[in-house]
């Protein structure tokens, strides 16, 4: 009951922060729709409405993800009703309200087991401190947290928590890895990669058995649940060819050059120094501690895979998720050794896991192919001998490395964002409502809602039974209340020839009569579906909405 006490007096200003957090980050007024390009918010709530409407899995719909998010927006659908800021709302109570919680419980226990302090209580506070400073880099500074972040945190927390048996803990540790997997396959893969790297390095006896058990208790309903009402052929080739091979390749990006890229460099040098580190610090820990520890410090590092697979902004930061665990804990292993030890360190060390360091962040960016990177860092984790090597010149080398490749004060200062709370009188109810012309719970602008209604009248006189918006903004599907004849929702990603070959079969097969065609987007995305549309249909009518040609056309053999 004193333990109880004593986190939840610590835990109630987290709790009251992340609801600052929260309603820091919700919209102040009705959001207004925008045509100007396609929204993932926009195939975040379709593919969630078709699961809350009982729609079959992967077979009315496609989707590169598994379906964890969608169930989660439909719980919040049934609470609030279906709209895009319902939906929008689901991803952010995750993210900003659940996850400081949980990554400052994460945190403290880390850093508690990772402090060699003697005085209990002065452990205790600065554990403490030190798990309040990563909440405090990860809501100004990184900024990426999603739900899967959620999850993540929760299977390392179970990982560090004291169990009555092994077999509790492997149970538990196996329904959060389904949880993982649930709502990201490559998440979820890693994870699986860390843990078999840190159990095979450390725990001998490597009995998976309640772990399997565990992870079937989330995923036999799935499973089931696919075979009875959707397509499990649908949902491996969506997920795991479209989602893992296909998408990543679609949506590869150069790294930029200039300064962007020194950051890309300079960030991966110190998540490098400080992972690596971590590993060595683990072996000073007993059994299953150690085995939680290096499992942070290999998924902390490979998850930077996500920032080579797009090599954007946003995505680098969303790859650096961990990075709020690894700062810290570089500034209490440089604060202890300091204080406690206060020896000279010798340059050599620094300068050879300096040059080590340089050359491997610098080659995975001039590289940038994500399996080499998994391979090597799994290799690294794996070939390294702990005891060999003394943390603190692989940090120093980290920090110096870091600093050489990037020093912007400026940078820094432009990417951290304190959040500031809306007061009740800005948060206004028609968040979750409409008033006036709207999309699924969005505003739309007054000259888009003209246009659209004048199209809406057109296939009303011509009795539209089916309509093919192609290749985006889809979430018209929802204002024309007019059937998608396709599974497909957004058709300017991830293709192969299965794709395109699948979604004529079905226009032919629902003999479609109507086309919205946005023609830039078109033209851009070209392709057999493109072309099959130009060749067997003809132009109705034309209209412009947001700088966007728009085409309403109809099949050329029923033309008179």
């Amino acid at each position: 009951m004193a333990a109880i006490k004593k986190y939840f007096l610590l835990l109630l200003p987290i709790i009251i922060f992340s609801v600052f957090i929260f309603g820091s980050v919700l919209p102040n007024s009705q959001p207004t729709l925008s045509l100007a390009g396609p929204s993932d918010l926009d195939i975040n709530y379709l593919t969630g409405l078709n699961i809350y409407r009982g729609e079959r899995l992967y077979s009315s719909f496609s989707n590169p993800y598994p379906p964890g998010r969608y169930f989660l927006q439909s719980i919040f659908f049934s609470i609030f009703g279906a709209s895009v800021p319902a939906s929008q709302m689901a991803l952010l109570f995750m993210a900003h309200l659940i996850f400081p919680i949980i990554l400052f419980l994460l945190a403290q226990k880390l850093f508690e087991n990772l402090l060699f302090l003697k005085n209990e209580t002065g452990k205790f506070l600065t554990s403490v401190g030190l798990a309040m400073l990563t909440v405090f880099i990860s809501i100004t500074f990184i900024r990426s947290a999603q739900e899967i972040h959620v999850f993540l945190a929760l299977f390392f927390l179970a990982q560090l928590s004291t169990w009555q048996s092994s077999t509790q803990r492997q149970m538990v540790l196996g329904m959060l890895a389904g949880l993982v997997f649930l709502f990201r396959i490559d998440a979820g893969a890693m994870l699986l990669m860390s843990y078999l790297i840190a159990t095979k390095k450390i725990n001998k006896k490597k009995d998976y058995r309640y772990l399997i058990l565990g992870f079937t208790i989330i995923w036999g309903p799935v499973i089931l649940l696919l075979l009875l009402n959707g397509s499990i052929t649908n949902f491996l080739y969506d997920t795991l060819v479209l989602g893992l091979l296909i998408q990543p390749r679609y949506m590869s990006l150069s790294v930029p050059d200039g300064d962007m890229k020194l950051i890309f460099i300079s960030s991966l040098a110190l998540l490098f120094s400080g992972s690596l580190a971590m590993q060595i610090e683990s072996k000073k820990l007993s059994l299953p501690i150690n085995s939680a520890v290096l499992t942070i410090a290999v998924f902390s590092l490979l998850a930077y895979v996500a920032a080579l697979g797009r090599s954007d902004e946003a995505h680098l930061w969303y790859g650096l998720m961990w990075l709020s665990l690894i700062i810290p804990f570089i500034l209490s292993q440089l604060s202890y050794n300091l204080y406690k030890h206060r020896e000279l360190i010798r340059p050599l060390p620094i300068i050879i896991w300096g040059s080590a360091i340089a050359i491997f962040s610098y080659l995975t960016i001039l590289i940038k192919q994500p399996i080499i990177y998994i391979l090597s860092v799994s290799s690294i984790f794996i070939l390294l001998r702990p005891k060999k090597f003394n943390p603190k010149p692989i940090i120093i080398a980290g920090i110096i490395t870091a600093g050489y490749y990037f020093h912007s004060i400026a940078y820094i200062n432009l990417r951290t964002v304190i959040p500031k709370f809306q007061s009740a009188s800005q948060f206004r109810y028609h968040y979750l409502t409409s008033d006036g012309e709207e999309i699924a719970g969005l505003q739309l602008k007054s000259e888009s809602a003209t246009t659209l209604a004048e199209i809406k009248r057109k296939l009303t006189v011509e009795k539209a039974m089916s309509l093919f918006i192609f290749p985006n903004h889809t979430i018209l599907y929802e204002y024309f209340q007019i059937k998608n004849p396709t599974r497909y929702l957004y058709l300017t990603g991830e293709r192969t020839d299965k794709t395109e070959q699948e979604i004529i079969s079905d226009l032919e097969k629902a003999n479609t009569y109507h086309f919205l065609i946005f023609v830039e987007s078109a033209e851009a995305r070209g392709g057999e579906v493109w072309q099959y549309i130009k060749d067997n249909t003809e132009v109705l009518s034309t209209y412009k909405i947001e700088e966007n040609s728009v085409q309403l056309r109809i099949r050329k053999q029923t033309v008179k």
